[in-house]
C-alpha cells in the first residue's frame, strides 16, 4: 500500500514535467509489479476485432510504447491488444519536446519530435518480446512527404509508398496486424487519403506484401485516419478501405497544423495556435462522431477502433455504442496510472450488466443503419436524371 502511495505521489509530481517523465514513473511501477493482475474478466467484455475474439475492448495506443518496454506488463492488467511504435524506416535522433496542459485532461504536445528507433531496431524489438499472449501490431509512419530530417536522407527518393512496403515486409512475420499511420501531423499524405488513385494501389500492394512476407499467418491491415475529416472524405476513405480489404480503421488525432488550429478554436481552448497538437479529453466528441460516420459508411463491415479522450468506462461504452469494436488508451495511463485499466474494465462490466447487454450486442446501438441507407438511397434516386427519347 505504501509503495502505491509513493507511486501516485511521484506520478502527480512528474505529470507537470511532461509525459516522458510520467511514462518513466509508470514504467517503474509496472516493472516493480505493484499492480495486481486482473485474473477474471466478465464474458460481457469479450469483443471480436480483426477476426479474433478478445477478452476486453481495451487496447494500447501507439507512441505510448515505442520500444516495447511496457506492453508485457500491461497485458495482465486487462489490455487485450496494442500497437508498438510508431516506427519509421530510418532511426531518428531528435529529442522529445513535450509540454503538459492539465486543463480538461488534455495532453498538449508542443513541437512533438519523439524519436523513432527505426525499422531495423523495431524488428529486433518485435522478434524478442511476446511474454504474454496478446494481439500485437506495429504502427508505421513514412516521413517521405514532409519530415525535414528524412528529406536529406538517401532513401527519401523512394517516397512514402516504398517506405511502407519495405517496413511492412520486415515486420510482418512478428505481428498480428500492421497499422499505416495516415494521421501523423508531419504527413501531407493525410491530405491525400481521399484520393483513391493514390491510396488504393498502395493499400493493395501492401496487402499483397503482407501475404508474401508471412504466408502462413499474414497480419491484418489497419489504417489510422485523422478524426477531423469532412463528410466527403469519410465516404471516399471508407470506399477505398473496402475495395482494398482493409481489416480495421483507427480514428486518431488531427492530421495537419491547420486542422489542429481549427480544433483548438472549436473547443475554445486556451492552447496557443502553433504547430502543436492536442490529445486527450478534448477529442472525445469529434472521435465519437467520426466513429459513427465510418460505421454507417462501411455498414459495420470494417472494424473500428476509437482512440482519443477515452478515460472512463462511460467513454468506452459510448464509443462502442457509436460503432467501435474496441478503444485504445494513452493519455489515461499517464494521468491516472496503469490501474485505470482494471477500473475501466470493472466499471464497464457494471454498465453492461445494468443494461443487460454485452460489448458484441452494444456495438452500433446508437446508430440507425437502416435509416441512414434509406436516406442515402433516396439521395441517389434524386440525383438520377430522367432520359427522354424522341
Amino acid at each position: 500500500m505504501f509503495t502505491k502511495l509513493v507511486f501516485y505521489f511521484l506520478l502527480m509530481m512528474t505529470k507537470k514535467m511532461g509525459p516522458n517523465a510520467a511514462k518513466r514513473v509508470v514504467s517503474l511501477g509496472l516493472k516493480s509489479q505493484i499492480f495486481q493482475p486482473q485474473k477474471y474478466l466478465s464474458e460481457r467484455l469479450r469483443t471480436r476485432l480483426m477476426g479474433k475474439e478478445h477478452r476486453s475492448p481495451l487496447g494500447l495506443a501507439s507512441d505510448f510504447d515505442r520500444n516495447g518496454k511496457f506492453f508485457d506488463f500491461l497485458v495482465p492488467l486487462g489490455i487485450s491488444f496494442g500497437e508498438l511504435g510508431s516506427f519509421t524506416l530510418l532511426a531518428e535522433s531528435s529529442k522529445e519536446k513535450y509540454m503538459f496542459l492539465l486543463k480538461d485532461k488534455a495532453l498538449y504536445i508542443q513541437g512533438a519530435t519523439t524519436p523513432n528507433p527505426g525499422i531495423s531496431k523495431a524488428v529486433q524489438i518485435l522478434a524478442s518480446r511476446r511474454k504474454y499472449p496478446a494481439f500485437i501490431g506495429a504502427t508505421l509512419i513514412s516521413f517521405g512527404s514532409e519530415g525535414e530530417a528524412y528529406k536529406t536522407s538517401s532513401s527519401a527518393v523512394f517516397g512514402y509508398n516504398n517506405d511502407y512496403h519495405q517496413m511492412a515486409m520486415r515486420v510482418a512475420p512478428y505481428v498480428d496486424y500492421v497499422c499505416l499511420n495516415f494521421s501523423h501531423p508531419n504527413m501531407s499524405l493525410a491530405q491525400m487519403l481521399s484520393d483513391e488513385s493514390t491510396i488504393l494501389p498502395m493499400l493493395l500492394d501492401i496487402k499483397g506484401a503482407l501475404q508474401i512476407a508471412a504466408p502462413l499467418r499474414p497480419p491484418k491491415l489497419v489504417v489510422k485516419v485523422p478524426y477531423d475529416l469532412s463528410e466527403l472524405e469519410v465516404k471516399l476513405i471508407a470506399s477505398t478501405c473496402q475495395k482494398s480489404f482493409v481489416d480495421a480503421i483507427i480514428v486518431a488525432g488531427p492530421a495537419t497544423a491547420n486542422r489542429q488550429i481549427r480544433t483548438i478554436l472549436k473547443r475554445k481552448s486556451a492552447l496557443s495556435m502553433d504547430s502543436s497538437f492536442v490529445t486527450g479529453a478534448p477529442l472525445k466528441k469529434d472521435v465519437l462522431q467520426l466513429v459513427k460516420r465510418f460505421y454507417l459508411e462501411t455498414k459495420g463491415e470494417i472494424d473500428i477502433i476509437a482512440t482519443g479522450g477515452i478515460f472512463t468506462a462511460q467513454d468506452v461504452y459510448d464509443a462502442i455504442a457509436h460503432g467501435a469494436n474496441a478503444v485504445e488508451l494513452c493519455s489515461a495511463l499517464i494521468y491516472k496510472g496503469p490501474e485505470v485499466i482494471s477500473k475501466i474494465n470493472k466499471d464497464l462490466t457494471r454498465l453492461l450488466e445494468k443494461h443487460n447487454t454485452s460489448i458484441q450486442e452494444l456495438r452500433g446501438t446508437k446508430v440507425d443503419l437502416d435509416e441512414f441507407w434509406d436516406k442515402e438511397s433516396k439521395k441517389g434516386q434524386m440525383n438520377i436524371r430522367p432520359e427522354f427519347v424522341d
